[in-house]
């Protein structure tokens, strides 16, 4: 930049654009699913995130007393916060501060750095860092933010200094016109430090500095799904000998396919007993996740219940947990993915009981008085089996962020054949292949038809054409001279 710039016309212009990812988006950072979220008081977390509040509380997490709201404070509350108890404030769900003045993500610009400030929500115990500088310890935010050089001294959480022409974690993407130049770059609030999921946050800091002219100040917010880079791995699948068989689902209980699914959609792992003379019922005992590459993992279920880690990938229509459907167990979650990993490695205990044994019938007792399983590792030799026994199920699946999804889509011949009909309903991202497919079959319909209509009239005009020429002889065959006429030929008599 040039070191002459008139100091008049140095007013900087901060612009932070907050991302949230999360389903039923309420705010754009909270959701009581996250990890050290939550709801107080004895509120309800729901499924969409939102908190469902007991007599006499409210707010978003169910903090604010009801009965001690005021009507007015010795310091106005602003952004929308409320009074209570004659002189504090309670934010509104985007803001915190004695007044509500700073807003959760901010930023301070100034003509070679910006200073971002991220205050999480309760026992935070995440991590903050760069977009892509995960391991970068210079691009981690520090959570003492009085250390942070150029944070202001009001606020509190999470702070980092970054420069714009940082070789390291700066990975600005700059923009310049003719009046201003335009730094951006992405900072990722992680709420677990070993897994990744559609609830975690990515928020895009800009700073414009400008070259010439007054330009005022603005902001503005909008939303977008974390991930957004491309990661690609390829897909491989283990499997042991068990009389328990595995099987991964879409939402619409469809086969998943090439068993990748994107981040933050609703999967469904149905374990089924597979038919036996012996054996006539299953549970699921626990069920685990792993980083293949790091050996990170969360409980998915434990002593046949809903594990605690479950809670971070449950939805409106998947609850996490495990639930008995005749002789199969399913369990829904919602796609997450582990931190430097695509993929994730199942391995899930399931005990098979034969009829006499009723330990199998119920999936997740009332009372917790059941000891913990004891795993059978799987081995690629058969063994005979005993009465009762748990199975360990493995299995692999790859994760991919919506975008990737566009980079792996095949591109297909024009004059290639459509799918089939069960198939038609999978329409390709750009939607371009399945209209040519749709309109192929209309006109291949359209030939179809006339061709019918062709045949059917040449039968027609045919038909006609032979009753004609049968008419015509009928007509030739009746004719008869007159009377008059066969009265003067008479044949002559002989008489001998």
């Amino acid at each position: 930049m040039a070191k002459n710039r008139n100091i008049g016309l140095y007013i900087q212009l901060c612009v932070v654009i907050y991302l949230a990812a999360q389903y039923g988006l309420v705010s754009a950072s909270f959701n009581c699913q996250r990890n050290g979220v939550g709801c107080v008081n004895s509120g309800t977390c729901n499924a969409n995130g939102t908190c469902s509040c007991g007599t006499d509380f409210e707010g978003f997490d169910c903090r604010l007393r009801t009965s001690l709201k005021t009507p007015t404070c010795d310091s106005t509350c602003k952004n929308g916060g409320s009074c209570y108890n004659n002189g504090f404030c309670y934010c509104s769900v985007d803001y915190y501060g004695t007044t509500c003045e700073h807003q959760r993500v901010s930023v301070n610009c100034t003509e070679d750095s910006m200073t971002v400030n991220v205050k999480p929500y309760d026992s935070f115990t995440g991590k903050i860092f760069v977009y892509s500088k995960r391991t970068e310890d210079s691009c981690t935010f520090k959570n003492d933010i009085t250390v942070v050089e150029g944070a202001d001294p009001t606020w509190h959480g999470y702070g980092l200094k970054i420069q714009y022409m940082n070789s390291i974690c700066g990975n600005f993407n700059k923009t310049s016109n003719e009046t201003m130049d335009t730094f951006e770059v992405k900072v990722v609030t992680e709420y677990n430090q070993i897994m990744i999921t559609s609830i975690d946050e990515i928020s895009t800091i800009i700073c414009s500095i400008p070259t010439s002219g007054n330009i005022p100040v603005s902001s503005s917010i909008s939303e977008i799904t974390y991930g957004e880079n491309v990661y690609q791995s390829t897909n491989t699948v283990e499997d042991t000998y068990s009389p328990v068989s595995l099987a991964f689902l879409t939402v619409d209980n469809t086969a998943l396919k090439d068993n990748t699914v994107q981040l933050g959609d609703v999967i469904t792992l149905k374990f089924t007993l597979v038919q036996s003379p012996t054996l006539t019922s299953l549970k699921l005992t626990s069920c685990t996740a792993k980083n293949p590459t790091t050996n990170d993992s969360i409980t998915l279920v434990s002593n046949g219940c809903k594990g605690d880690d479950a809670n971070q990938i449950t939805s409106a229509t998947a609850n996490g947990k495990p639930v008995k459907e005749g002789n199969s167990v399913i369990l829904k979650f919602t796609a997450f993915k582990f931190v430097a990993s695509n993929q994730v490695a199942f391995s899930c205990n399931v005990k098979v009981c034969v009829q006499s044994d009723t330990s199998c019938n119920e999936q997740c007792p009332d009372t917790a008085s059941i000891a913990t399983p004891t795993t059978t590792p799987a081995t690629a030799v058969r063994r005979k089996r005993a009465v009762d026994q748990e199975e360990t199920v493995t299995a692999l699946i790859t994760v991919i962020e919506n975008s990737e999804t566009e980079t792996i889509t095949p591109i297909t011949d024009s004059r290639s054949t459509c799918p089939p009909n069960n198939e038609t309903s999978q329409q390709p991202h750009d939607g371009t292949s399945a209209i040519g497919c749709f309109q192929n079959k209309e006109i291949l319909t359209v030939i179809v038809i006339l061709a019918l209509m062709l045949v059917m009239a040449l039968i027609v005009v045919m038909v006609l054409i032979v009753h004609y020429f049968r008419q015509k002889d009928a007509k030739v065959c009746d004719i008869q001279p007159p009377q008059e006429v066969l009265r003067q030929f008479t044949i002559p008599r002989v008489n001998i």
